[in-house]
């Protein structure tokens, strides 16, 4: 099946400091069958041997268990909590960050 189900990307950051970020987004009917992680895993692997990263972080909302889940999955710890980071359908929403 040629069927587009979400998407991915790293972005180098801080190139100096050699630093990026990842993302992924997925369409809700494909939750729970391991697709984030894998994407995720293979962004890690690409960031720190094919681009040489030093430090790769993700930020995600608070609220969002499941990309919490697939961070600690692909071993990214918790390192920061940013109180009403980001205004999401007229609330202020809290995100945090792992790497």
């Amino acid at each position: 099946m040629n069927k587009l189900i979400g998407g991915c990307e790293i972005v180098i950051s801080n190139p100096i400091n050699r630093q990026g970020y990842i993302g992924y987004r997925l369409n809700r009917n494909f939750w729970s069958q391991g697709y984030t992680i894998e994407a995720a895993k293979a962004l890690l692997k690409f960031g720190f041997e094919k681009l040489n990263l030093h430090r790769i972080f993700a930020i995600c909302d608070s609220a969002n268990t499941s990309s919490m889940r697939v961070l600690e999955k692909i071993s990214m710890r918790l390192e920061g909590h940013l109180k009403e980071h980001k205004f999401v359908k007229a609330k202020w929403r809290d995100s945090l960050i792992h790497a």
